[in-house]
């Protein structure tokens, strides 16, 4: 077990538990560390500071949202990467990066109405029941913050037309995807640090589909360290323990970080219910710079 987890998400976006209930399973698991990082909002950030400060557990603010990075070996420069970016110890009422988080959430509402009406068409011809109007407002009712795809994945769970998040996301949510509101890496680096954060690179090697795994069809040099390099401008840390690391990943951080200077930050990417796993980080050696991040 980690002593340091952070990369969490409450129900405030796509997790399962509340902050407090987070707070709670981090102190039975013996975290001393923690931040809360949902996707897009600080909504829940002073409920779990709160409980962290009644638990004896150090509390940093922490954000997940979603950039773009462009590199001229990856499609050419023509096709965006799309990463994963945390944010931590920023002023959580920056008005600028409010009004941005805003915007997002805004816009991801829209965008799961399109991707349920793409899924409907599907279930259609499929004679299966399609999602109601009712039934969305209901999910959407029932969270305390960001729609994520998720969400849509218990409705169709609830419904019975799927049995599992993994299901619902091979057979429809994947297929009836709508990309999310662009955002520059360079943006999203200027909104945190702008409200007086530190900015670090997400799993670069967990989670496929938002880590630099995925230049390894069209990324012929292959050269991770090189496009964290050209990064560095951006972001002070990355995130060098994850949940699902090989030791030969965790290796591999762990060189970048020394070699450009970077914060090696911790996280298990808890959801809960399935992704049940505050401070479940194994392989972990002790670092200490991680502590640069609540200066």
């Amino acid at each position: 077990m980690s002593i340091i987890d952070l990369h969490t998400h409450s129900t405030y976006s796509d997790g399962k538990d509340s902050p407090e209930e987070i707070i709670q399973k981090a102190k039975s698991g013996g975290v001393k560390f923690l931040s809360l990082t949902d996707h897009d909002t600080v909504g829940g950030l002073k409920r779990a500071k709160d409980s962290a400060v009644l638990n004896g557990i150090k509390f940093v603010n922490g954000l997940e949202i979603s950039v773009l990075f462009f590199h001229k070996l990856y499609h050419e420069g023509q096709k965006s990467l799309e990463l994963h970016m945390l944010g931590y110890n920023f002023d959580p009422e920056n008005k600028e990066l409010l009004n941005t988080l805003q915007e997002n959430r805004n816009y991801r509402q829209w965008r799961a109405k399109e991707m349920v009406k793409k899924v409907n068409n599907i279930l259609e011809k499929e004679n299966q029941s399609i999602i109601t109007e009712q039934e969305y407002e209901k999910m959407k009712n029932s969270i305390g913050g960001t729609i994520g795809r998720p969400h849509l994945a218990q409705i169709l769970i609830d419904k019975k037309i799927v049995s599992s998040v993994y299901e619902a996301f091979q057979k429809y949510l994947n297929t009836c995807n709508v990309p999310k509101k662009e955002l520059s890496f360079e943006k999203g680096s200027s909104l945190i640090k702008n409200s007086g954060g530190k900015v670090v690179l997400a799993h670069p090697f967990g989670d496929k589909e938002h880590s630099l795994l995925k230049v390894e069809t069209n990324f012929p040099e292959n050269d991770y360290p090189r496009m964290v390099r050209e990064m560095k401008p951006f972001i002070d840390g990355i995130e060098t323990f994850y949940w699902d690391y090989t030791s030969e990943q965790i290796e591999l951080c762990q060189r970048i970080a020394e070699k450009y200077d970077l914060i090696p930050t911790v996280g298990s990417d808890h959801h809960g219910g399935e992704k049940d796993r505050v401070g479940k980080i194994y392989s972990l050696q002790e670092i200490s710079d991680f502590r640069k991040l609540f200066i």
